[in-house]
């Protein structure tokens, strides 16, 4: 054994270089780490597209109801008013109305009867985009790579709509289109645009999009912190486009450059992501000037990987002001009045029991002018069939004309709720179940059971039906 002890050593050696050469090599980003990275990225990919599974859409799973259809549509509280909503589509959703690919939206009315409704035409939408930005994807097809998300009505009834990636498609980012009646893109940009986009009254839409960069030397020197690390040399930089009706862009702002020229920094430094520093997921208009806080025309913003809200001068492209509280990853915040916000609360629930290990997700209103936050729903009169909904990674909020009632999306429950805006009481309640038993393939449950798909957009829509 002792004449093998120098071959052991030698051995031993040679390991332990290498694998400090691999440490170094990784941290600093030497070869062959970037190799080894794109390799294992681009096998990843590969397994993915050769075992996953079916894709029939954004579908949440086989809901408790049989087949026929029940009613997506329950009064829930006291009532009585007639309403019509936009509600998102998407593959496989409301196929009786749009029996190709599902329909892109309806609109319907509070008894649940589609009124209207705009076919889903993915690959008319793809097809010849006014940008195109390049994109990692294996074998990019728009029918199982992308998802509507947000959607919003123009005057004349065509519709703003963002895209997101679905599968192995960096960034997940996809793009934002204005789309006829007939399903057909008035123009489409192929652009990382993302989430939900905020249409102006003018039909101008501010709208979240993404850059691609690597600013991890810029932030590690404005915050002093050195362990904010990315594998992917291409991180996701959150910014934001001004977008006319035509398309074209107004105007743009970084964010991430707008915090790095801001006292709130630090706050970056605190990310949930470094390979998506601030991950805005939404944009809402000031109202009303608010002192010390906002100017009439500002921006809020919901940045999720902050767990924070931010306001942004479209007349400097600065940071004027960060809003923090006990709520966590949110989505949808928006004003409900002058000085209120309300949001989608994630993670920062409350109130109510953990449902597999995750806290039901909570409507949280916070009055700017007092500094309170509060939340609306769910409240110790909420009924316990509405308490406990989890939507863990996304969630929407209308806000009536008349500012007295909420339409909140749990996203990936497929259920929305419409709310009394100052009770939290439950008025309404809206199911995303569809009949997918005329797809070939689909399992047994799918032929005798509505299926439930997650729901990224419902909203307050007054005016005549979009559609045909």
């Amino acid at each position: 054994m002792f004449k093998s002890l120098p071959a052991i050593l030698f051995v031993a050696a040679i390991f332990v270089a290498g694998l400090a050469w691999g440490l170094f090599a990784a941290a600093n980003r030497l070869p062959p780490a970037p190799q080894v990275h794109d390799a294992v990225k681009t096998a990843g990919s590969i397994w993915y597209e050769a075992f996953a599974p079916p894709y029939w859409g954004e579908a949440s799973g086989v809901s408790p109801f049989p087949l026929p259809l029940p009613s997506r549509m329950t009064n829930a509280g006291d009532i009585s008013s007639r309403e019509t909503f936009l509600i998102g589509g998407g593959l496989n959703q409301f196929l009786g109305q749009c029996p190709d690919h599902g329909c892109l939206a309806v609109t319907m009315d509070s008894d649940g009867e589609i009124l209207a409704s705009i076919p889903y035409r993915p690959e008319a939408i793809y097809a010849d985009p006014i940008i195109t930005k390049p994109y990692e994807s294996l074998d990019f097809n728009p029918l199982k790579n992308t998802r509507p998300i947000g959607v919003e009505a123009y005057d004349n009834g065509d519709l703003l709509v963002t895209f997101q990636a679905h599968g192995p498609v960096f960034p997940y980012g996809t793009g934002v289109g204005r789309i006829a009646p007939d399903g057909s893109p008035v123009w489409f940009r192929f652009d990382y645009a993302h989430h939900w986009a905020h249409l102006n009254s003018d039909q101008t839409a501010w709208v979240p999009a993404l850059e691609l960069g690597d600013v991890r030397a810029k932030i590690e020197q404005a915050t002093g912190l050195d362990n904010l690390d990315c594998p992917d040399d291409a991180q996701m930089l959150s910014s934001i486009e001004h977008l006319d009706e035509d398309g074209r862009v107004l105007e743009s702002f970084s964010l991430v450059d707008a915090f790095l020229n801001s006292p709130y920094i630090q706050f970056v430094g605190e990310t949930s992501d470094p390979c998506d520093w601030l991950h805005l997921n939404n944009i809402d208009v000031v109202p009303a000037t608010l002192p010390g806080i906002a100017e009439k025309g500002d921006l809020l913003l919901s940045l999720r990987n902050l767990s924070a809200l931010a306001i942004l001068d479209v007349k400097t492209g600065t940071i004027r002001h960060v809003i923090r509280g006990n709520f966590l990853q949110q989505h949808a915040a928006r004003f409900l009045d002058d000085t209120r916000i309300v949001l989608f609360d994630n993670w920062g629930g409350t109130t109510g029991e953990r449902q597999d290990g995750q806290m039901p997700a909570e409507i949280v209103i916070i009055d700017l002018a007092t500094g309170r936050e509060h939340t609306l729903f769910p409240n110790v009169q909420t009924p316990s069939e509405y308490a406990a909904i989890v939507s863990n990674r996304a969630g929407h909020i209308d806000i009536s004309k008349d500012g007295s009632r909420l339409l909140a999306a749990f996203s990936e429950a497929g259920q929305a709720l419409e709310l009394d805006a100052e009770s939290g009481a439950v008025l309404r309640a809206y199911d995303n179940l569809h009949d997918l038993s005329s797809l070939p393939d689909v399992t047994e449950n799918g032929r005798t059971k509505a299926i439930r798909y997650d729901l990224f957009s419902m909203s307050f829509h007054t005016d005549n039906p979009v559609g045909n």
